[in-house]
This record gives structure tokens, sequence and C-alpha cells, in this order.
């Protein structure tokens, strides 16, 4: 069944055609604030909200650890061009805009299955698997809606990317899904996206488990290098460590009203950081 059946799917068709709405000469993280925020005020009685908002500045942090490490492992895209370059350039609004999109397939899901507390049937694990394909999709046409596909090619590349790899693990485990997808050949900030999302799942309370300890969380993240993470993505964890349990800490004992004001403060961080090392870089910076 196509993806935008208009009888069942009526409600993510107007969704897509919002996109028209939107002005052409607005920047990315604008262009796709109508898709996400409908995303989480649907979801508005879950956790997804702050998840949302977490994974965002976690892969942010991520992204920029790498680039300081080794902008070379993000490697290059489709059309030959270096990820590094464009991450380099992107501001934090824009990686977390992209990380944003990161389970907009969920949209399709019943909220009852996203926030059982018991133990799901293999129907409903059917649905939950499906939603990084619907979800990949959803951001395809609605960028193409908006008229931006062009524009803003990277930036839809990267948020396809990620909403449809971030389930899926570099030694091909058996919980990895979409299933036939080699995990060894995901792109770079794919595998940083899906660290993002489990330390944060892993780290805060669900409908359906309950917080892990952040000591827990990290001996999960470092046994499966090379099994579920890529290891270069949990070398970067493993490096950054200590500001990732200062930021579950702090968002742990922050009341979700403050939340927005958080990432927004921690864009102005990033942002600050990421001019400074852009005025010390050559040209020739990237190997």
């Amino acid at each position: 069944m196509p993806l935008f059946n208009k009888d069942v799917y009526s409600p993510i068709t107007l969704l897509v055609n919002a996109g028209r709405d939107v002005p052409a000469e607005s920047s990315f993280s604008n262009i796709v604030r109508p898709l996400w925020s409908t995303i989480l005020s649907d979801n508005s009685e879950d956790d997804t909200v702050e998840h949302v908002h977490r994974t965002g500045c976690l892969f942010a942090m991520l992204v920029r650890e790498a680039l300081k490490s080794n902008p070379g492992w993000f490697g290059i895209d489709r059309d030959k061009a270096k990820w590094s370059e464009f991450f380099q350039k992107a501001d934090a609004e824009t990686l977390w805009s992209i990380m944003a999109l990161h389970d907009v397939g969920k949209h399709f899901i019943d909220s009852k299955i996203l926030t059982k507390p018991d133990k799901l049937t293999a129907q409903e694990l059917k649905i939950i698997h499906r939603h990084p394909i619907d979800g990949a999709e959803l951001i395809s046409k609605y960028l193409e809606q908006c008229g931006a596909t062009s524009r803003f090619k990277r930036e839809h590349d990267a948020a396809r990317d990620i909403a449809l790899f971030h389930h899926v693990s570099y030694g091909n485990c058996d919980n990895s899904y979409p299933a036939g997808i080699d995990g060894m050949n995901i792109p770079f900030h794919a595998a940083l996206a899906a660290i993002a999302d489990v330390v944060d799942a892993l780290s805060f309370k669900r409908s359906y488990k309950e917080a892990w300890p952040i000591e827990d969380v990290h001996s999960y993240i470092k046994s499966e290098s090379g099994k579920k993470f890529h290891p270069k993505a949990v070398e970067l964890t493993m490096r950054c460590w200590g500001l990732i349990q200062e930021f579950v800490r702090h968002h742990s004992e922050s009341h979700v009203a403050e939340v927005d004001k958080i990432w927004r403060m921690y864009y102005v961080h990033l942002e600050h950081k990421r001019r400074a090392l852009m005025q010390t870089r050559q040209d020739n910076y990237y190997p």
C-alpha cells in the first residue's frame, strides 16, 4: 500500500500539503518546524516531546566531537561531496532540526502501542518496525511539497538517513531494523544518531521502562561497540561522556517546561564554539 494513500493517511497528506504555506526563503529549521511540531503535539501525552529535544542536543554534541577528532569519519555523500564540510558549516539549530525528525514515522502508530507498558505482540512490533521507512518517506514528501528538496539537499539527505537508519545495528544484530540493511555501510551521522537515541532512551523513564543508572548506560554503550554501535561512534561517546553525564543529570532534574529554554541555551553555546573553530580552520583542513 502506498504510504500516502489518501483514504488511509489523510492526516499525513494534509500535513505534507501544509508545506505549501512555508515561505520559500525560510531556513531549513523553519521549514521543517511545522512537521516535527505537529508530530510532537500529537504525542504530547507521552515522552516523545522530551525525547526529541534531548536527542537533538546529544546528536549535536557528538557531531561536534567527531569534527574535532576526525572529520574524515563522516565520509562522502551520494554526490561524492564530503559530509564533514556540510556538518562543519551547519549551525546547532540545523543539527538539532535534522535529528528532531528521526521519529516522525511514529505519527503512523497508535499511541496505545507507543505507550504500552507490557510486552508488544508480534504484530505490534511489526508496526513499530515500519516507522523508520515511513519517517524517511514523510521527510522526502514534505520537503518536496515545500519546494525545498534542492535548496536543502544535504539537510534532506541527512535527516532521511537518520530517520531510516537509526535502528540499524552496526553488526547486523537480530534486533536491527529495517531488515536487509548492512549496518557497516550506513552513513556515520546515522551511526551517531543511533547512539544519541539509545543514550536518551536508556537514561530516562519511558512508558515501558524505568530510567537506567547512568553507569549502566555507560557500560551498555561500551559493551555494544562493534555490535549494535559503530566502534568510532562509541569511541566519541566515551570521549565526551562527562558532558553527556552532566547533560543527563541536568535534564533529569529539570521540569519539562524548562527543556525548551535549555536546548536553546545549548544552541548558543555550540554556535559560539562553531564560529570560533571556523575562524581557525584553513581551506585545506579536511583530509
